[in-house]
């Protein structure tokens, strides 16, 4: 089967759907979000447009060009042929980093040890997983893999269609390590999720199957499961009375563990269920094409979400909030397409106030001022920061951004029109002292993939898509 059944949440996703709004449900939508800027706390400083966030004095690492203050704390040349879309994995005391690199037939690993990166063995590479056999329709190899919360262990969920079944293996993140098969399902599942509750429990999600004789799928196959690592057979089917008709494959999980989050791909139907009653509830988003999702409140009571909007002949993402116990759903912002909870549950959202469906229609290369926008937790403000970066409207949809709640602080990506294509621009955002901060910036036309430290404000950042990917580790002068 193809890349894409890896169905991994914090990758970088494209919206392709299809949802089609009302155009007096759509004019409501613009209406909220306008009244919503209108009434917005301003705290800006005067901005000007530019091709360019140049900074005299930066300092070349590799491909990327620092601002000076920004200490390195490591770079080094990834294997030519690696190649990747997921962001970088702290080992659990940030003494490492692992990069994976999943298709269908290999799960790859790179290990990079900070404290040895003067040496020359100081990446060392893991194949998890590798698939030799020709594939059937398409079908077979890796489906799914996820590393354990001790980032000690990698479980891998794969078919076979020679021997029709669906495996399930765990394995130590250690060279001498052997995949350990913990489960074994007759069929070959077409999709797959696996998640780890804690460090002895899996809970995976299949598909239907595809029966390889008839081509018809087998939807008593799929369903979710709670796997025992450590008592292989030790199985049980999960039923969750209200959802016989969601794919389970596709799912979400809670930070605590206690949540999940199964949406169907066309409707907007979703059901939540508690991962130890097996109580569920069903719900409807606003959303009649598949939803993406990204991330849940602090008590888990609310979810964030972004989904493609329709204006005319325009197609563009907007995101909202669902409250689970409310029962309803508010505009976060529209267009744009990246927004996170942060420790106090306000709501981060980049785009721009100059940012509107017309803008899209008739003035694609115009510059934007891009901007942080702050919705605090009662949502009744939302309080507006400049960047200091300017882009056009589809780049700045392409813009993202990540929370680490440690430090508080957001990092954002901005693409930045250049002479070929774009910079990638790295912006730090610390929410207590509201001081924006460039970083750097990385390759011409590159998407950078990056991920916080706990123990300290560090950030990996990867270019990871093409000939002579880099990994980047910088310390960010917090407070």
């Amino acid at each position: 089967m193809e890349h894409q059944r890896l169905i991994l949440f914090t990758n970088t996703i494209k919206y392709a759907m299809n949802f089609r709004l009302a155009r007096r449900q759509f004019a409501l939508v613009l209406a909220i979000v306008l009244l919503a800027s209108c009434a917005a706390r301003k705290h800006v400083r005067p901005e000007h447009p530019s091709t360019s966030t140049a900074v005299a004095g930066r300092v070349k690492v590799g491909p990327f060009a620092l601002l000076p203050g920004v200490k390195v704390v490591a770079f080094v040349p990834l294997p030519s042929e690696f190649e990747t879309q997921l962001p970088p994995l702290w080992s659990q005391n940030d003494s490492s980093l692992y990069l994976f690199s999943p298709s269908a037939s290999r799960l790859l690993a790179l290990r990079f040890d900070l404290h040895k990166q003067t040496k020359r063995n100081s990446v060392s590479s893991l194949t998890l997983y590798h698939y030799d056999k020709p594939t059937k329709l398409d079908l077979g190899g890796l489906l799914d893999f996820a590393v354990s919360p001790d980032h000690g262990a990698v479980a891998i969920v794969a078919a076979d269609p020679d021997a029709d079944t669906t495996e399930i293996f765990v394995r130590k993140l250690k060279a001498s390590a052997e995949n350990r098969k913990i489960a074994r399902f007759p069929g070959v599942a077409e999709a797959a999720t696996v998640f780890w509750k804690d460090s002895k429990n899996l809970i995976v999600g299949l598909g239907p199957s595809l029966d390889l004789k008839s081509k018809v799928q087998n939807f008593n196959f799929a369903g979710l499961y709670r796997l025992n690592v450590e008592a292989p057979g030790d199985n049980s089917q999960i039923y969750p009375i209200c959802a016989s008709a969601f794919d389970f494959s596709r799912f979400v999980v809670s930070p605590s563990g206690k949540r999940i989050l199964v949406s169907s791909a066309n409707n907007g139907r979703a059901v939540v269920f508690d991962t130890d009653s097996f109580l569920c509830a069903e719900t409807k988003l606003n959303s009649l094409s598949q939803l993406v999702f990204l991330g849940w409140s602090q008590a888990e009571d609310r979810i964030l979400y972004a989904t493609e909007l329709s204006y005319r002949d325009l197609r563009f993402p907007g995101v909202f909030e669902y409250d689970f116990q409310k029962r309803s759903t508010r505009v976060v912002g529209a267009p744009t397409a990246s927004a996170t909870y942060t420790a106090s549950d306000s709501i981060a959202i980049i785009g721009s106030r100059s940012l509107s469906a017309e803008t899209l229609r008739r003035a694609a290369k115009r510059l934007l001022p891009a901007q942080i926008g702050l919705m605090s937790p009662s949502r009744d403000e939302i309080t507006i920061f400049p960047t200091g970066a300017w882009t056009t409207p589809y780049l700045l949809l392409d813009a993202s951004l990540t929370y680490a709640k440690n430090w508080d602080a957001l990092v954002l990506q901005v693409p930045v029109p250049s002479t070929k294509g774009f910079m990638p621009t790295l912006i730090s955002f610390p929410i207590s002292s509201k001081l924006v901060e460039l970083i750097g910036s990385g390759r011409e036309n590159a998407r950078l993939l990056f991920s916080w430290a706990r123990s300290a404000p560090w950030l990996a950042v990867c270019d990871c898509e093409r000939k002579s990917p880099t990994l980047l580790v910088v310390a960010l002068p917090l407070k």
